[in-house]
């Protein structure tokens, strides 16, 4: 980038290089969770009887990914075709007893997954701790904005980084001591867009 100083060139990419890590370990984090609780609501909803459980447990994993309220719409999204056809399994129980089971059940699996297990591993990928992430997405919540709250936990993240980058730049220290800057076509998307554009101004 042209206000790029040469001197800065490893340590902004470098920068840039960590953006990539904390915005691609969220993504890759947030889809592995998807899937995983995809997987096991298609195996559950198969063990009870919920008709076409595949397509519903695949909804409930991408759902699911909605901060807080995903396990309720996902319960109340299976909910429906529990109470119009009832169980295939259990045909004993009234259709409304069966409905109302499975999205208790179902809400129940979703937030304790999402609160007490995706949001510490996330926490982790992106070194923060787990009372930010949550008070991250609480916080999104208050402010009734579910782009807010799914992109929070990356967003402290970001801040994070450039808060600790301008701090040992003002108190005279290397920001990132003992590494190396990455090798051409190693880098994440962030950091190849600088260098696709630092080249290109180069070649004018």
């Amino acid at each position: 980038m042209k206000w790029v100083p040469n001197s800065l060139n490893r340590e902004f990419t470098l920068l840039l290089v960590w953006l990539d890590r904390i915005w691609g370990r969220y993504l890759a984090g947030m889809g592995l969770f998807a899937v995983v609780l995809g997987v096991g609501s298609i195996l559950e909803y198969w063990l009870l009887g919920v008709p076409y459980p595949v397509i519903f447990g695949v909804l409930t994993g991408i759902i699911s990914l909605i901060p807080f309220i995903g396990g309720f719409l996902s319960g109340l999204i299976v909910f429906i075709p529990c109470l119009l056809f009832g169980s295939t399994r259990f045909t004993g129980l009234s259709p409304f007893t069966f409905a109302v089971i499975v999205a208790l059940i179902n809400d129940v699996i979703c937030q304790i997954s999402y609160n007490f297990v995706a949001l510490p591993i996330i926490g982790k990928l992106i070194k923060l701790p787990y009372w930010v992430v949550l008070s991250g997405v609480m916080l999104g919540a208050a402010f009734n904005s579910i782009l807010f709250a799914f992109l929070v936990i990356p967003v402290f993240s970001t801040l994070r980084l450039i808060y600790t980058y301008v701090l040992s730049k003002i108190v005279g220290r290397e920001p990132f001591p003992d590494q190396e800057t990455p090798a051409e076509g190693t880098q994440g998307f962030l950091s190849q867009f600088m260098l696709g554009e630092k080249a290109q101004v180069n070649s004018e």
